[in-house]
């Protein structure tokens, strides 16, 4: 799952970068991947030392849709303590960010 994303650390920071995107309503088996790719990212920083995260890339999901999987990536972004900075961004941009203060 790793071919889905980059993750590098500077400066306290954690730099997650989805960009080959999270697999889509395309993909065979798509809920499984993706659900396995998020916890392959959560696993994958268990054991860094951080202050902040920084997330961005193609989720693939509207975070305001009804669908099973926007509760998954919301739950994941709760577990993670991450901020949807959507609303303070211009439109069609996203990322998130955790900041431990």
């Amino acid at each position: 799952m790793s071919s889905r994303y980059t993750i590098f650390e500077a400066l306290c920071t954690l730099f997650i970068n989805v960009g080959l995107y999270l697999p889509c309503t395309s993909t065979v088996d798509w809920e499984n991947e993706y659900f396995d790719c998020l916890a392959c990212i959560a696993n994958d920083i268990n054991d860094v030392q951080y202050k902040n995260i920084i997330i961005g890339g193609d989720f693939n999901i509207d975070f305001t849709s009804r669908h099973p999987l926007s509760y998954v990536l919301c739950g994941f972004m709760a577990d993670l303590k991450l901020i949807n900075m959507d609303s303070k961004l211009p439109p069609g941009t996203n990322f998130y960010v955790r900041q431990l203060c």
